[in-house]
């Protein structure tokens, strides 16, 4: 009998899985919660002690988005300067919308900042799933993605671009099919690591 091997995603069965750690919770989001509960007019943000029970059994905080006309989809949760910021993008449209807590509070409430982060940054490209990090200087930096490349730009701060976006990982290998995205930075020991998605996410060569 031939063996079979199956992975199956221990935190979420789903499209855009995002965790933060800020002590002593996880906090959890992802596309699907917008799309399955509040068919593009909120996210569900949930948090849990523990990380392989965040998604399935996490306390529920309803965060209310802005009307639009497209779905929102790959929310990220980000921490800076003492306040949580929301990050997403609308399917079809060019920019990331931040939202802003009025305090400290993640599971507080939240007013808009942009609706147009880094929109038309590249010629003739659509921005997408779009990230933040601070380097451990301080300055703050953002990337995302535009289909066969990526870009990435300083900010000011969450909202606010600081600079243009200069491209910085090309879609030129057979296995990415014309398609990067996703990125996410991992900093540990001085060293920066950018790690992103390739490939057709229809079949199994995304990765």
């Amino acid at each position: 009998m031939q063996e079979t091997n199956t992975f199956t995603n221990p935190l979420k069965v789903g499209a855009d899985p995002y965790v933060l750690y800020h002590a002593p919770y996880y906090y959890a989001l992802d596309t699907g919660c917008a799309y399955e509960e509040g068919k593009g007019t909120h996210f569900v943000l949930r948090r849990h002690r523990c990380l392989s029970r965040v998604f399935t059994e996490g306390e529920r905080h309803i965060i209310p988005l802005p009307k639009a006309t497209h779905l929102p989809q790959a929310p990220e949760l980000h921490f800076w300067n003492g306040r949580f910021y929301i990050l997403y993008s609308l399917a079809f449209f060019d920019g990331a919308t931040v939202l802003e807590s009025e305090g400290g509070d993640p599971f507080g409430t939240y007013t808009v900042k942009t609706q147009s982060l880094a929109q038309a940054t590249v010629p003739n490209l659509q921005t997408y799933d779009h990230t933040m990090f601070t380097y451990s200087d301080g300055t703050l930096w953002g990337c995302a993605a535009c289909y066969e490349l990526m870009v990435i730009y300083r900010l000011e701060n969450p909202y606010t671009l600081a600079g243009e976006a200069v491209p910085i990982v090309h879609a030129d290998r057979p296995r990415e099919n014309g398609l990067v995205e996703a990125p996410f930075f991992l900093e540990r020991e001085g060293v920066i690591r950018l790690l992103f998605s390739s490939g057709r996410y229809q079949d199994d060569t995304y990765c």
